[in-house]
């Protein structure tokens, strides 16, 4: 028996998160629900990941900047599921490393194809080379914390300035 896909749905909007687990879920994939970058991260140390749905406004870091630093070390299937529906963010979207962009409200059967497709393609990939960790904040120089460690790798934060990043094992 084939273990099921793990999908990280990342949207800061709660509701979009429950009716996209609950669809992903009743097909058979198994979903981590995160709230934003830092919960993304986080899912990501403690486990690899097949594709991340992954909104592009949020607080805090948004899905753009997300996608750049996911494209530095993986090559798992990463979806845009935003509210824009104007060609330059599309094409900023895939110029920039995601995989597919669809516009919100989409249809399911499009999103479940479009997904499924992914996953036929892009398999589980681990990082070439894990990047340094640094001791200070790239941002603003304060001295970098490490939490979550496990066997994929730890989270850098900031107090000093809520900067945050995954560094794999």
């Amino acid at each position: 028996m084939t273990t099921p896909a793990h999908i990280l749905v990342v949207d800061d909007d709660a509701t979009v998160r429950s009716i996209l687990s609950g669809i992903l879920t009743a097909h058979g994939f198994r979903v981590t629900s995160c709230s934003g970058g830092a919960e993304m991260w986080a899912a990501l140390a403690a486990g690899p990941a097949d594709l991340v749905l992954l909104d592009v406004e949020m607080p805090g870091e948004d899905g753009y900047s997300l996608v750049q630093q996911l494209r530095q070390h993986s090559a798992l299937g990463i979806i845009l599921l935003t509210g824009h529906t104007e060609l330059e963010h599309k094409l900023h979207g895939l110029e920039i490393g995601a995989d597919e962009f669809l516009s919100k409200p989409c249809e399911r059967r499009e999103l479940l194809a479009r997904i499924n497709s992914l996953l036929r393609r892009a398999p589980r990939a681990k990082p070439k080379t894990a990047p340094a960790r640094p001791t200070s904040c790239p941002l603003c120089g304060s001295r970098v914390r490490y939490s979550l460690e496990s066997e994929a790798g730890a989270i850098g934060s900031c107090p000093a300035c809520s900067w945050s990043r995954f560094y794999p094992s």
